[in-house]
């Protein structure tokens, strides 16, 4: 009897652990199963989020134009204030601006004080949630919020150096440049045939050499620059000129790189058109509509891609 009852125990015992085992293997095929599922609805969540922000920036826009019968410039010369730092006021950053000495800009020996500060403050606005970017990363300033919008300057030019026609250029075809002020007028494509402003990526890695044999980093930033040389206009401006998600590709032209329009999300990039409406445009789209798209005044009629 003793026996029979160790052995009954030893059964029991065994099965306990089979059940253990089973049940935890079907915890594991459980997990792998609804992972993707949770990531892409994790992604699905900061791609909304990502539209919802281009379609504030779209908006403040809108709002800079009523207060100043146009857009804002790309940069203004000789300040160096970029685009997003124009657009404070009506990005609930009044205090920010307001703090700004625009006299004084962001000359290296003058990058101290309110401008500095204003150059490190995260403005989760300007950064999409996908990007995979640091809070903050010290190139030329300490501590910089980098973003990953850039106002798009042109359709016919990706060039920042080695041509005739360059990023730095005062006369460019899109709606932002240096020291532009287009008028809503001025967009004789449509303002719905017209981007205004798309997300891109981020690299502080040098990622190659430009037709000047400068080393180049696919960085963009906020506010204000200390650096936006004639080769340095793709801190704040993009074109699509360049073909998407370029950044994505190890053999792209490293300018191409630089001003493209890129993002984390599956397929393409968002962008905002001057109507304010957001698409997100696939990278198979074709080279000419793409260009089209980003000048304001070519008069070809183009099929948007669904929205």
């Amino acid at each position: 009897m003793v026996s029979a009852s160790f052995a009954e125990m030893n059964m029991r015992r065994a099965a306990t652990l089979i059940e253990f085992l089973v049940a935890i293997s079907i915890v594991g095929i459980l997990v792998g199963l609804f992972m993707p599922a949770l990531q892409r609805a994790r992604e699905a969540a900061r791609r909304t989020q990502c539209i919802n922000q281009l379609r504030q920036l779209g908006l403040a826009c809108q709002m800079y134009h009523d207060t100043y019968r146009s857009f804002p410039a790309g940069c203004v010369r000789p300040t160096q204030m970029l685009w997003s730092g124009l657009l404070l006021p009506f990005i609930e950053q009044v205090p920010l601006s307001e703090s700004l000495n625009k006299s004084l800009g962001w000359p290296l020996e003058n990058a101290s004080g309110n401008n500095l500060l204003a150059c490190q403050t995260a403005i989760s606005l300007l950064q999409c949630p996908s990007a995979d970017v640091p809070r903050h990363i010290a190139m030329d300033l300490p501590d910089r919020f980098p973003a990953t919008y850039l106002a798009c300057a042109s359709g016919r030019t990706a060039r920042e150096t080695g041509g005739d026609l360059l990023l730095s250029n005062q006369a460019l075809d899109g709606i932002f440049f240096t020291d532009s002020g287009i008028r809503g007028s001025a967009i004789l494509d449509g303002t719905s045939h017209t981007i205004l402003i798309g997300e891109t990526l981020f690299s502080a890695s040098p990622s190659g050499r430009d037709a000047w044999d400068r080393e180049q980093f696919i960085d963009h930033w906020a506010v204000g620059s200390p650096s936006l040389m004639m080769n340095e206009l793709s801190e704040c401006l993009g074109s699509t000129a360049a073909p998407i998600n370029a950044i994505l590709d190890a053999n792209a032209y490293v300018e191409d790189k630089e001003c493209g329009f890129a993002s984390r999300h599956a397929g393409g990039a968002s962008c905002v058109f001057a109507d304010g409406h957001v698409i997100l445009i696939g990278q198979s789209i074709d080279r000419h509509l793409w260009s089209c798209l980003g000048d304001r005044a070519d008069r070809e009629w183009v099929s948007l891609p669904n929205e």
